[in-house]
C-alpha cells in the first residue's frame, strides 16, 4: 500500500495501545483515541448527570477537538 516502515510501526503501536493512553503519545494516537470514546462513552458511564459528564469528558479526552466534540455531542446535544 505504500507506506513507509515507520508508518507501519507506529500503526501498529496504535492498534496495541488504543486503550492505553501514555504509552503512546502521538497526535495520531490521540485522535484515535478520542474517536473511539466518542462512539463508547455511553457504555462506560452514566451520562445522565451532566455535571460529572463534563468532567469525565475534560479528564478522558486528550485532543481539544475531541473535547469539544463531546461536548456538542452529549452536552449540547441533550438540551
Amino acid at each position: 500500500m505504500g507506506f513507509e516502515r515507520d508508518q507501519i510501526e507506529e500503526i501498529c503501536e496504535i492498534i496495541a495501545h488504543h486503550h492505553s493512553p501514555g504509552k503512546i503519545t502521538t497526535r495520531n494516537f490521540e485522535v484515535l483515541y478520542d474517536a473511539d470514546w466518542l462512539v463508547n462513552l455511553r457504555e462506560e458511564y452514566d451520562i445522565q448527570d451532566r455535571d460529572k459528564l463534563a468532567n469525565i469528558i475534560e479528564k478522558v479526552f486528550l485532543t481539544q477537538g475531541g473535547k469539544a466534540l463531546a461536548r456538542e455531542i452529549y452536552l449540547q446535544g441533550a438540551d
